[in-house]
């Protein structure tokens, strides 16, 4: 229901014209009025129970005031504004009764049971003064919870609406991003069969090569880099894992010109590592990312208890049978996010890509879709947005994959007890 309020804002402010300055105040209007509102609520409550909830009722008076005051000058400024921010703030709020309604549904029969079972075992009285203490009144859900959610809801909009206008981009025949604010006003696929007479595919072919073949190689030099560090004590480990720290201190920028020269270079001895060549790139990429990568794994890989390696040992496992039949499946959850994040990192890349890739068959998709929109004279946005939906689609299909993976994978290892 949500989804369909923030929707119907949106596109009621795109047809409607109103000014984003209005909308924005109206919008914050909204927004400090609900504040104010559970401030209010939760000053009145404290003194109803006897507490100092003089200074929380003042407080929320005023904050209520001030997000009447916003509406109320949005509404002389613009009507279209008011019109638009209330039709999502009234779904916003049926949601969050809707939801504070199931959550009381849960807590009753949670209660219900607890009467049942109370009651079998003759203490009524108490199962009756258990369940007036633990029911939920509105205001309390909304004090802990109900904040939360309309937070969440402005993150979501904050984040939806930039790849709505990207969407609405690419539908228009337009060409252009400055010719309307309205979103969705044209809904045609000229853009999306142009990129059919361009050399789309070529470059879209060259970033998932390049993206695969670095994340699949990124995961197993930084798995065993770090599984070195993790399982062996030997000389200079502690130097060498101070050094993978040390050298990521220093921006990849720095590089860019030594990288160039050293490519040029090589390309007179062997041209396949040479400027102009993807497997060139790939070898750049694995060198830039291997001690982030290496680090990260190596956290994760202290938290696989030894005792699992001494008990593979006794039954006669090798090294390299406890490295890749039982490490490699407890550490899964990191061996995602470091494909994950290797994947992303190398398929939107921009700048290395266009310093060594030099022809336009051997560009990733990056790089050729820029040669759209670099001519002052001639950019072509709305096929640029095309591209950039449909590229999107192999990211998007990746993260929902490995989505599962990827708190357990970050968090892991970041602390001890």
């Amino acid at each position: 229901m949500v989804a369909l309020a923030v929707l119907d804002t949106l596109i009621a402010l795109s047809r409607r014209q109103v000014e984003i300055e209005s909308v924005a105040i109206a919008l914050l209007g909204v927004v400090v009025a609900f504040v104010g509102y559970a401030v209010l609520s939760r000053g009145r409550a404290q003194l109803a129970d006897g507490e100092a909830g003089g200074v929380g009722l003042g407080i929320g008076a005023a904050v209520l005031a001030a997000g009447l005051a916003a509406l109320i000058w949005t509404l002389v400024q613009d009507w279209g504004a008011v019109v638009t921010v209330v039709a999502g703030a009234v779904g916003v709020a049926a949601y969050l009764y809707g939801l504070y309604l199931s959550q009381n549904d849960d807590d009753r029969r949670e209660v219900a049971h607890a009467f049942k079972l109370l009651e079998e075992a003759a203490a009524e009285g108490v199962a009756r003064e258990h369940a007036a203490v633990n029911r939920r009144t509105f205001t309390r859900w909304f004090s802990e919870l109900g904040l939360l959610h309309i937070v969440a809801i402005i993150a979501v909009v904050y984040a939806v609406f930039p790849i709505m206008y990207v969407i609405s981009a690419s539908l228009n025949s337009g060409g252009t991003l400055t010719g309307s604010n309205e979103l969705f006003r044209t809904i045609e696929t000229g853009n999306f069969e142009a990129l059919s007479s361009t050399r789309f595919w070529d470059w879209f072919v060259n970033s998932l090569q390049v993206g695969v073949i670095t994340s699949v190689t990124t995961v197993l030099m930084g798995a065993a880099a770090a599984y070195a560090f993790s399982r062996y004590r030997f000389k200079g480990r502690r130097m060498g894992l101070m050094s993978l720290l040390i050298i990521q201190m220093f921006p990849q920028i720095l590089a860019f010109v030594a990288i160039f020269l050293l490519l040029m270079t090589l390309g007179f001895v062997w041209s396949p590592i040479g400027l102009n060549s993807k497997f060139a790139l790939v070898l750049v990429y694995l060198g830039g990312a291997l001690g982030a990568n290496t680090f990260l794994m190596y956290g994760f890989f202290n938290t696989v208890p030894r005792e699992l390696d001494e008990a593979a040992k006794i039954d006669g496992a090798t090294h390299a049978q406890i490295y890749w039949t039982i490490i490699l499946r407890l550490v899964a959850p990191i061996l995602a996010v470091v494909g994950l994040l290797s994947f992303i990192g190398t398929f939107n890349d921009f700048v290395l890509a266009k310093v060594i890739l030099q022809s336009e068959g051997n560009w990733t998709l990056a790089v050729g879709m820029y040669q759209w929109v670099s001519d002052e004279m001639s950019k072509n946005w709305g096929q640029f947005a095309a591209g950039s939906v449909l590229g999107s689609i192999p990211i998007l299909i990746l993260f929902l994959t490995l989505q599962r993976y990827i708190v357990g994978g970050l968090t892991a290892g970041s602390v001890k007890g």
